[in-house]
């Protein structure tokens, strides 16, 4: 009896313990904490600046097994000048990693601040504005693993990151100018557009939102050093030398221009010098009164000076219509709404050679809509109006109703060819520009088409139309390209004869003896020299150094009338002398001078009598 309690009793442990170890062997410890050991490796052949990851630099890393949910799941590895330090992002758990067989794809922006946002299965990528960022980027695809220890997880793997192909870099230093703030400048180059990392699916991997070549790409700023353009080739137009056409874009400063001839290979990197000292892009025209205010509004205070030619037209159609005139010389640039990249006929200047809505700068493929200025009654952003853009700040497109208001003093030349506007003394001409669609200029010459933009978004599109005085909309096509007839607002003071604003140039800008939009007045320097004025604007005043003067032809022939001058002076010396403005009847009859002497300003005039003088004290 008691040899069987023991044996029962043996039983019975060896039961008790089989099940103990049953249950031990189901029992798993779930990770708590994640580490990266993620190694980054930075494939560049060549930069153009930030040759290496730096401190603050943010890798976007997503897993290909990893479900889209509501929100973006992903990783970040974000560098502190030694190492990456990752962490999970949008609520991704760290058992929803595969412990091995699975890919990781990873991106990287080196400009811009990155939002992730989904739609759909697909991961979006954006800039702080809402639009792609269009600069290089760079991505990589690698396998991963997680191993466990405990309650510690570690992710493994190498990432090779690299720039796609076909992207350059275009590098403009300071130069001594201010070129260190995003979103200010721009550079348009042919056969080159701006390309984007758009989104990311786990099925397709990274996709490239890319706008059409030649339009503009925007600059970064680098480390307070200059500013990066970056695009993509188009790599068989660059895979041989030719002229082709560079244009500086700067917020609130007349465009610049170059031609250059080089050879482009994909993931070249460009520095370009004395961006500073090129051309103009184009010439400012001169600019008369029509007795048009601002928004055709007599309470705004403000009247419109109107260009006397189209922008980028190279010579002024003045109405000759008993001969044809140079069609593309006096027609100028022809621009899609909104866009700053014209076609025109000189070849160096095609840069848009095929105008349809799939290449339109604001059309969205995915939604068929557009992405900006899409609500009737939108007015051009400064940025997106050529006029801003080629002249700098002051001018734009005219607005609606102020073509509207020029229209009323419009006739047409009886062959269709052109629209004369006379008023207030003054006189433009609106040759027949035709417009471009596709790749053809329809209605140009002779009974074509009097259309140019306004910065209004209508119903369809502003323009003019040659068959009728009045108002038409184009049906919303807002590609095509079309001309432009830049205005400029000043303010508006009765009685006003004569305004120098040195926009850059001597121009009178106000019309009084102007002869078909001639001025008889612009000014003359004899070596007085632009220099910027009070508010810090560039070639915006005149620097004398006690030899120079300018001359402002007959001006002052007011007779024995009176008169007001003003004019605002900065003085770096008490002893001093200098004729700053002079006339040419200065020495006799009706002239007058303005000169700087010891601190006085003193007004001659009538025969050298002496008016005033006025005490400056800087």
């Amino acid at each position: 009896m008691n040899s069987l309690k023991h044996y029962l009793l043996i039983m019975c442990a060896a039961m008790a313990l089989m099940a103990c170890d049953e249950l031990a062997s189901d029992i798993s410890i779930v990770p708590t904490r994640l580490e990266f050991a993620v190694t980054v490796n930075q494939d560049v052949p060549t930069k153009a600046v930030k040759t290496a990851f730096t401190s603050g630099d943010v890798i976007y890393v997503f897993f290909n097994n990893v479900a889209i949910a509501t929100t973006p799941k992903y990783a970040t590895l974000t560098y502190d000048g030694t190492k990456w330090n990752g962490a999970l992002q949008g609520g991704l758990a760290i058992e929803e990693l595969a412990a091995t067989g699975e890919t990781m794809s990873a991106v990287y922006f080196p400009f811009g601040t990155v939002t992730v946002s989904k739609s759909g299965d697909t991961y979006i990528f954006r800039g702080a504005d809402g639009q792609p960022l269009y600069t290089y980027y760079m991505n990589a695809t690698a396998a991963y693993e997680l191993v466990t220890a405990g309650e510690l997880a570690t992710l493994t793997g190498t990432l090779n990151m690299a720039i796609p192909d076909n992207y350059v870099q275009f590098f403009v230093d300071k130069s001594g100018s201010d070129y260190s703030t995003d979103g200010k400048y721009r550079l348009a180059v042919k056969d080159i557009r701006p390309a984007a990392c758009g989104s990311y699916t786990p099925a397709g991997g990274f996709a490239i939102n890319a706008l059409d070549y030649s339009q503009p790409m925007w600059g970064y700023a680098y480390n307070n050093e200059g500013i990066l353009f970056s695009g993509q080739i188009n790599a068989t137009a660059w895979s041989s030398a030719s002229e082709r056409r560079f244009i500086f874009f700067e917020t609130g400063a007349p465009a610049k221009s170059a031609t250059i001839s080089k050879t482009l290979s994909s993931r070249a990197a460009i520095k370009l010098t004395n961006v500073a000292s090129w051309s103009a892009a184009v010439t400012e025209p001169t600019a008369v009164d029509m007795g048009i205010y601002k928004n055709n509004d007599s309470s705004t205070g403000k009247t419109l000076l109107w260009a006397t030619s189209n922008l980028g037209a190279t010579e002024k159609y003045t109405g000759n219509w008993a001969s044809p005139f140079t069609e593309y010389a006096q027609c100028g640039f022809l621009f899609a709404w909104g866009e700053i990249v014209p076609f025109y006929e000189e070849a160096s200047w095609q840069m848009k050679p095929e105008m349809n809505q799939a290449k339109y700068y604001w059309y969205d493929a995915a939604t068929n809509s557009y992405s900006k200025y899409s609500v009737t009654g939108d007015v051009l952003e400064p940025q997106d109006d050529a006029a801003t853009a080629y002249l700098g700040s002051g001018w734009r497109l005219p607005t609606e109703a102020e073509l509207g208001a020029l229209l009323a003093y419009a006739s047409q030349h009886p062959d269709q060819s052109s629209y004369q506007m006379t008023n207030n003394g003054a006189t433009i001409y609106f040759p027949n520009a035709g417009k471009r669609s596709g790749t053809s200029n329809p209605g140009r010459g002779k009974e074509g088409y009097t259309q140019y933009w306004s910065a209004t978004r209508g119903s369809g599109d502003f323009t003019w139309y040659n068959y009728q005085t009045a108002m038409y909309t184009d049906n919303g096509q807002c590609w095509q390209g079309m001309a432009v007839r830049p205005v400029k607002e000043v303010q508006y003071i009765s009685n006003l004869v004569h305004y120098w604003p040195f926009n850059g140039n001597l121009n009178d800008a106000v019309p009084s003896g102007a002869i078909n939009g001639t001025f008889l007045y612009d000014g003359q320097t004899h070596d007085a020299t632009l220099t910027e004025d009070r508010h810090g604007n560039a070639n915006s005043a005149y620097s004398f150094d006690g030899y120079n003067i300018i001359s402002i032809g007959h001006a002052g022939d007011f007779g024995t009338s009176s008169f007001t001058a003003n004019m605002w002076i900065c003085t770096t010396a008490t002893t001093f002398f200098n004729t700053l403005i002079r006339t040419e009847g200065s020495s006799g009859g009706n002239g007058w001078f303005i000169r700087f002497k010891d601190s006085d300003i003193e007004i001659w005039a009538s025969g050298n009598q002496y008016i005033s003088n006025t005490r400056i004290n800087d």
